[in-house]
């Protein structure tokens, strides 16, 4: 029975010296971390990439940005009232909810029904038009 027990023993620590042997390896083979950005194994790679998002259309501002365009241009878009009214005085007051987008055969896109309020010199006065882009994306307003 001795002799055995004397294997027994022998294995245990043989595996003990087996475990500290393996531990002291990984810690030697471990690369040693790199004191800073200057080390050429460390230095981070930065990747550019390009993902194409769809972005809706809204056709509302679209229309809404084309009123206040012409609004710049044409004067008949400054009365209210009878009054004519300074540029600096007319505000985009709201952008109703609701258009319809049409489609032709060609492919080209209209807006139509897009109504907006403006105000005219700090609610003296407001008006409402229903406007929209035609295929050429020029503004037509009733």
């Amino acid at each position: 029975m001795t002799e055995n027990k004397g294997f027994t023993t022998a294995a245990y620590i043989l595996a003990a010296l087996i475990v500290v042997v393996g531990v002291v390896l990984l810690l030697a083979l471990k690369p040693e971390p790199c004191p800073s950005l200057t080390c050429p194994e460390c230095k981070p790679v930065v990747v550019n990439s390009t993902v194409e998002v769809s972005v809706p259309v809204d056709y509302q501002e679209l229309v809404a940005d084309a009123l206040m365009a012409e609004v710049s241009s044409d004067k008949s878009f400054r009365y209210c009232d009878k009054d004519l009214y300074d540029l600096s005085e007319i505000t985009l007051k709201k952008v109703y909810d609701g258009f319809q987008v049409t489609e032709n055969s060609d492919g080209e896109l209209s807006v139509a029904g897009v109504e907006i309020k403006l105000n005219y010199d700090d609610g003296d006065c407001y008006q409402t038009f229903n406007c929209g882009l035609n295929t050429e994306q020029e503004l037509e307003c009733e």
